[in-house]
């Protein structure tokens, strides 16, 4: 509903969220090719609350939050799930990943509930735009909560216990990049 208060169309919104598969295209190819894959997860997660940031307090063109969230929801997934492999055992890996993608839809589903209370709450609308102020506040809080973690992630594997997420690997998985 934020887009009508925008004045965007519901085809304007569908051709929005098809710029967001874009960059996965190249962040497959990169990532294998320059490592640095804590590096741009990190930068992945900044994105998320400047986006935040963007839609709550500026009055900018929603291409512009739309780019920056496009670009965070590719390079963030497209890093997180091949590391995975590298850095889980070839008998773990299944669970491993069942164990992300449960956390992940218990995420989501929490997240959509707090942002429709909220709303509600609020009653946000086109008639009461400013309602959506506290549900952008609390997914730009638990973004920014995201880029703190993973910003430690990437200072962790800038040191002496990196698991070797910033460098260049080519292959499936750790145990084969490894030999």
């Amino acid at each position: 509903m934020l887009h009508a208060v925008r004045g965007f169309s519901q085809s304007q919104i569908g051709l929005l969220n098809a710029v967001f598969s874009l960059p996965n295209i190249v962040l497959a190819l990169a990532r294998r090719s320059i490592g640095r894959r804590a590096l741009l997860m990190t930068i992945g997660a900044m994105l998320m609350p400047l986006t935040f940031l963007i839609l709550g307090t500026t009055t900018w063109n929603l291409w512009i939050s739309t780019a920056l969230m496009g670009l965070s929801f590719s390079i963030v997934p497209a890093i997180i799930w091949p590391s995975t492999a590298m850095l889980v055992e070839q008998k773990r890996l299944g669970t491993a990943y069942g164990l992300i993608n449960v956390l992940q839809n218990l995420g989501l589903a929490c997240s959509n509930l707090a942002a429709g209370w909220l709303n509600d709450r609020a009653l946000a609308g086109p008639r009461n735009p400013a309602g959506y102020a506290g549900m952008l506040w609390f997914f730009g809080v638990l973004s920014f909560i995201a880029f703190v973690a993973i910003a430690l992630l990437w200072r962790r594997e800038s040191g002496p216990r990196a698991h070797g997420l910033e460098e260049v690997r080519i292959g499936a998985g750790f145990a084969e990049e490894s030999n």
